[in-house]
Order: C-alpha cells, then structure tokens, then sequence
C-alpha cells in the first residue's frame, strides 16, 4: 500500500494574449518621434510580432509539487522496494500553449519543460537521489477548415469527451482522462481527423490513431480506428462510438448525459463476432 501527500502545489499563469492588438500586457510596437514635426508618430511594427498579435495567443503556466511516500517493504508486489519508488519527489514543470489561427487553418503546439528530483529511503537505492530534466511537445495539431461543416486535422492530441470521472470506458483510444491527479498531464496522441457537421444538433468524426506519440502504455500499441457520431440539444448530449484496433478488438462505446433519467453512463462492450 501507498499513501501519497501532496504537499504543495502552485499553478500560475505567467502571461496570456488573446490576439487583441488592443492589449496593454505586453507593448510589442514601438512609437518613433519624426524629426521633421512636433508630434510623435507610431509606425506600424513590421515582421512577426504584430502578425501575431492579430492572429494567435500565448499562455504559459508554471506549476511546481512535492509528493511524499511511504511504499510498504514487505508487500508482496513491492518486496524490499524492488519497484525503486522514491520517498521523496519534487517537480517543477513550465507549460507554455500557442495558438495561431489564420484565415481557415489553425495551428497549436504545447511543448513542456520538467525538472523531477528524487529521493529514495528505502530498497536498493536507500540513501540515493537524482534529479532529471525533460523537454518535449505534449501536444500538436494543424487544422483545415475545407468550408463551414468540414474540418480535416493531424497531430498529437490528449483527445477526451465525456464528465467519467476517473477513466473513460467510452473512449477508445486511451481511458485515462488524468482526473486522478489534476497537476499531472495525459501525454497527446497522434491522431489524423475528419468531423463532419451536416446540422447544429448533429455531428460526425472519423478520428485515426496512429501512433502513440507522448503518451506511454503497458501494454503494446495497436493502431485504432473509430467513428463518433455526437448530438448535442437543449441541456442533453449523446455519443455512440463505434472503434476498431488492429489487433481485432472492435469496441462500441456509448455516453449521454440528459436523454436518459440517470444523469450519465458510460459502457464499453467488445462486438461479438
């Protein structure tokens, strides 16, 4: 058995820009005395800066927390603290998210920064510490919006639906939601998209997995196939997932919220053959 503490926990908002070139965070223009009149003058600023301005955002968190545990040596899944769980573990993490969206197309891309330290008291490594830093994108995505009911996307997403607490069972791809630990992210896969709109109730997503991209599993991965039809009225929501891996597991899922008495349910069962 482990007990884990959280004891602190800090998540701050460094800056954030909403594309209004009206903002006074961040002054990114420089105004320009003309020598030949009494008046100052503000030229526009040239290059990306003001491209940006217009068009994308920015935002970037710092979150830091310590963990504290007490893994128990003589159980019999971790005798002696085989599995190295460290008593001790310290993580600051620096989380920036950009966005850019111009004319019909949208790219964002979140890539993070950690430091971990760790502290072992128990098993092999009793006495020892180390510190670790990693940089990686967590997340990607480059849309196309093809007219107003068609969008095509690809790249690396934490792709989630649904108000399931602790896992998703309805979704396919991945039933980790990381409600579990909020301070902690659900590393993005790769995924190629197309959502179709045909009306306002109604919508339909092909949606491929095809690669595992930050996220690590247990088990080996297989590449998924899925179709999500979504309707969505007055204070009611309801998903049907229809899914296929490689491996031959084939998935139905379902999730609704407001159709049925019961507020939500969520079910996964495998289409028998």
């Amino acid at each position: 058995m482990m007990i884990v503490l959280l004891l602190m926990c800090l998540s701050t908002p460094i800056w954030a820009g909403t594309g209004n070139s009206e903002r006074t965070d961040v002054l990114l223009t420089e105004a320009v005395l003309d020598t030949a009149s009494t008046d100052s003058v503000q030229e526009p600023a040239s290059g990306l800066e003001p491209f940006f301005m217009d068009n994308g955002s920015f935002r970037m968190d710092l979150l830091g927390y310590g963990v504290l545990r007490n893994p128990v040596e003589e159980s019999i899944l971790n005798r002696g603290n085989w599995l190295d769980i460290s008593t001790w573990q310290t993580v600051v993490s620096v989380r920036p998210d950009v966005d850019l969206d111009v004319n019909r197309f949208h790219f964002s891309i979140k890539p993070r920064w950690s430091l971990v330290h760790q502290t072992w008291t128990r098993g092999v490594q009793d006495g020892d510490s180390d510190t670790s830093e990693d940089f990686f994108v967590n997340e990607w995505m480059a849309r196309l919006m093809v007219t107003e009911a068609l969008f095509i996307s690809y790249g690396r997403e934490n792709l989630q639906w649904g108000p399931a607490f602790l896992i998703s069972p309805s979704n396919p791809f991945i039933k980790d939601n990381g409600r579990d630990n909020p301070k902690t992210e659900v590393g993005g896969l790769t995924y190629a998209r197309l959502l179709w709109i045909p009306y306002a109730s109604w919508s339909a997503s092909f949606i491929a997995n095809i690669d595992d991209g930050a996220h690590t599993f247990f088990n080996p991965f297989y590449k998924k196939y899925a179709v999500k039809i979504d309707y969505t009225g007055f204070e009611k929501y309801g998903s049907v997932i229809f899914s296929h891996e490689e491996s031959g597991h084939d998935l139905v899922g379902f999730l609704r919220d407001g159709l049925f008495p019961m507020p939500c349910c969520f079910t996964g069962k495998p289409v028998p053959e």
